[in-house]
């Protein structure tokens, strides 16, 4: 059996939507790239991860996504574009799921599998367990401590602020000249864009490294694919990472419910015990920016 196992169905969902999607017709006033650093594990305290993501903001709303996710959504489309398209009309009167085999196909991967939609005062967390997509709120960070201290930062001249959120205490760089409230990952309620924050044991850092002009921007829509945030179920956040963590440790019993045939079973059984014990294993040393919900 060959290494890695392709479960080609996991992409059904998307491909076969992918004929219908919709774009936002939101314009786009503002579109920034962060840097996250962190270190998402106490089993290696040197290990040091970075990932860039992306935020856009329109007139009601700002978008947080991983530009990982990004990439993947127009890779998977352009896959699309010229292996079924031009067949389309067959497999739509076959009646059967639309397929594609990516096993010669690259796709970049990501742990960072969600969406933060920050609007009228509330998080919005989007994401994906097994075919599922699911949803849940929360309320928006208001209780932050200004500061009378300035420092620049990328050119910009930034005020300080600090918040204790979900078990870490941070501290955040806002520039007023830039009036959007906004700033990456849940973070938000400032009067400026926030345009670095870090936790006090420095495990974790997000820093703007690109704005785009606005002239760039003009007639420019939002860039995110509705797909990642409609029809999702509404949850707890809680009950999705249950949810997320009795899916990895039943991958196998959830793809044969599905009807999935499983090419040398046995061994690909051996290999998917052995990635839980490992994933169970890393649960315990992790370090997420969450500490507490």
């Amino acid at each position: 059996m060959k290494k890695n196992i392709f479960v080609l169905f996991l992409l059904l969902g998307f491909v076969s939507r992918l004929h219908s999607q919709d774009y936002s017709n939101d314009k786009l006033l503002g579109k920034f790239s962060y840097l996250l650093t962190n270190k998402p594990t106490k089993l290696k305290p040197d290990f040091i991860y970075n990932e860039i993501f992306s935020l856009q903001i329109t007139e009601d709303r700002s978008f947080f996504i991983s530009e990982i996710l990004l990439e993947r959504d127009s890779l998977i489309e352009n896959i699309y574009d010229k292996e079924i398209r031009s067949d389309f009309e067959k497999f739509k009167n076959s009646g059967k799921p639309l397929m594609i085999d990516m096993r010669n196909k690259y796709l970049p991967k990501t742990d960072s599998n969600f969406l933060i939609i920050q609007e009228n005062g509330k998080i919005n967390y989007y994401s994906s367990v097994f075919m599922t997509k699911y949803k849940y709120v929360q309320e928006g960070i208001t209780h932050w401590k200004l500061l009378d201290e300035t420092k620049e930062i990328h050119s910009f001249l930034c005020k300080k602020a600090e918040v204790e959120y979900r078990g870490r205490k941070w501290t955040a760089w806002y520039a007023p000249e830039i009036p959007f409230p906004y700033g990456p990952y849940k973070f938000g309620g400032l009067p400026g864009l926030i345009v670095k924050i870090t936790d006090a044991t420095g495990d974790y850092d997000f820093e703007l490294i690109k704005s785009t002009p606005n002239k760039a921007l003009t007639d420019k829509k939002v860039a995110i694919r509705k797909r990642h945030y409609q029809k999702a179920t509404l949850t707890t956040q809680k009950e999705m990472r249950r949810l997320r963590e009795e899916f990895e440790d039943n991958r196998i019993q959830m793809l044969e419910s599905m009807g999935t045939t499983i090419t040398n079973k046995a061994e690909a059984m051996q290999q998917m015990r052995e990635r839980d014990k490992q994933r169970k294993e890393n649960r315990k040393f992790a370090n997420p920016l969450e500490l507490t919900d």
